[in-house]
């Protein structure tokens, strides 16, 4: 359901960016140079030329965007719900009660952790333009730490924003779990519990931290494999992106299955 959702976004993006781009450019040469990769210099000057446009574009894709994830957040409490009470088979009734009664409250987690999130990036691109001195030439002996200082903050960044995913998905599993009014109460308790059982909680997310990055080196180097030419080499293309967005898929819910598992069984032991 999430992927068939994800995937009605995208081809409304792709449709209304190739209408866009069929009425502006047509058959020009530029569309060949565009479909083979990214291209800075044409970028910029099909900015120049048709950028007013494709702003407006661009925020409606933001829309979109923003669709998709209010219905995730909607429902997130119907898996979470469903992973709770382990139902032999699939119940569609469970489903949707627990994501229309958790909406509300899992909304307000999300915005809460999406403000921590934003925070820390802030934080971390201000340590970034620290260090490269705003990016001027005038002001660093070696132009080359732009380029380097991103391989130490960026993983760094990575590190410190896992903690806080993590954090955000026990904090919806404690949410589900113990039903709370007050959505800060779930938000402390997650916390307390994610840092009593850190090897184990930040462990087990590192572990698919790690699997997730290593899909992703595969499908950049299945993408390198072939050049996008043709309709042939589109639609190869168009399928590896398909299995990648739902291996992607399939890797969040066994960490949302296996975060669950991890919860209910240690508080499980701590009742007996």
């Amino acid at each position: 359901m999430l992927y068939g959702i994800l995937f009605s976004v995208a081809l409304i993006m792709a449709y209304t960016f190739h209408h866009y781009i069929d009425d502006r450019i047509g058959n020009s040469l530029m569309i060949g140079k565009m479909i083979s990769g990214f291209n800075y210099t044409l970028y910029t000057d099909f900015m120049n030329h048709y950028g007013v446009g494709a702003n407006i574009l661009f925020n409606q894709n933001v829309f979109l965007i923003l669709i998709y994830l209010v219905i995730s957040v909607f429902l997130m409490g119907g898996i979470l719900g469903t992973y709770r009470h382990h139902p032999e088979k699939y119940e569609s009734e469970l489903f949707w009660s627990k994501a229309g009664s958790f909406f509300g409250r899992m909304l307000r987690v999300t915005l809460f952790f999406g403000f921590i999130h934003a925070l820390i990036f802030f934080i971390f691109w201000q340590v970034y333009f620290m260090v490269i001195q705003g990016g001027s030439p005038y002001n660093l002996e070696n132009e080359g730490i732009i380029f380097s200082a991103p391989k130490f903050i960026i993983p760094i960044y990575i590190l410190v924003a896992s903690f806080f995913f993590m954090w955000h998905d026990y904090a919806k599993i404690s949410l589900i779990h113990q039903e709370h009014k007050w959505v800060f109460r779930s938000i402390l308790n997650s916390l307390k519990f994610v840092l009593k059982n850190i090897g184990k909680t930040w462990g087990l997310y590192l572990l698919n931290v790690i699997l997730i990055g290593l899909l992703f080196l595969v499908n950049y180097f299945i993408g390198n494999l072939f050049e996008i030419s043709n309709t042939a080499t589109i639609f190869l293309s168009f399928l590896c992106t398909q299995i990648f967005v739902i291996l992607r898929l399939g890797f969040r819910l066994i960490n949302l299955s296996s975060a669950n598992a991890l919860f209910t069984t240690i508080n499980k032991v701590k009742k007996t």
